[in-house]
């Protein structure tokens, strides 16, 4: 066999090895997001942010703000958004 052939494995397991490894990175993220999406949406604080700091605020610069203070995803930030929004 000649070098590129070796050379054609090689790269199509890192190939494959990459692509299992951001796979895996993807589900623990999306575990890791829930979780924080969980431990935020109970909190008083993030609470009394929502209906205090961001009354008469637009949703898009609200989502903003959540995420910032936060470092919850777009969707999560909208959810507690909502969640609390509602029950004013």
């Amino acid at each position: 066999m000649d070098n590129s052939i070796y050379l054609i494995i090689f790269l199509l397991l890192a190939l494959i090895f990459s692509a299992i490894t951001n796979f895996y990175n993807y589900k623990k993220l999306n575990s890791l997001e829930e979780a924080l999406y969980e431990s935020y949406r109970n909190n008083s604080e993030v609470k009394s942010f929502i209906e205090k700091d961001l009354k008469g605020k637009s949703e898009v610069e609200s989502i903003k703000r959540v995420r910032t203070k936060y470092g919850l995803s777009i969707g999560y930030a909208k959810k507690i958004i909502d969640l609390y929004r509602r029950s004013e």
